[in-house]
């Protein structure tokens, strides 16, 4: 993965804190890109099998307070690829139909 400065939606970041968004801005320096997926990726829910093979590692999202509280817009539930290190991975799903369950099995022992 790609280290990158992620580029703020001055719109979003309007809506929020001053503070929070400080907070937020701090650690971001440190965000990257997985260039597995691609830029054009829909706003709907997609698969990320499509792009990433079975197996292979994909970007954690991060969990930090303020990041959360940003991600929450107020209990909107609207901001969670605005506000994370893992761009859209966070609107992407993984199907169990391509494991077997010996592998399901392996990955939680």
């Amino acid at each position: 993965m790609e280290a990158v400065d992620l580029p703020h939606n001055k719109e979003v970041d309007k809506q929020l804190p001053a503070d929070l968004l400080s907070a937020i801005k701090k650690f971001d320096k440190r965000m990257s890109v997985d260039r597995r997926f691609p830029d054009n990726l829909p706003n709907q829910p997609f698969s990320i099998d499509a792009y990433v093979p079975l197996g292979d590692k994909t970007g954690h999202p991060i969990h930090r307070f303020y990041h959360q509280q940003a991600q929450i817009d107020g209990g909107l539930m609207d901001k969670f690829v605005a506000y994370t290190n893992v761009g859209a991975l966070v609107m992407g799903y993984m199907t169990a139909v391509a494991q077997t369950s010996g592998n399901m099995r392996s990955a939680t022992h």
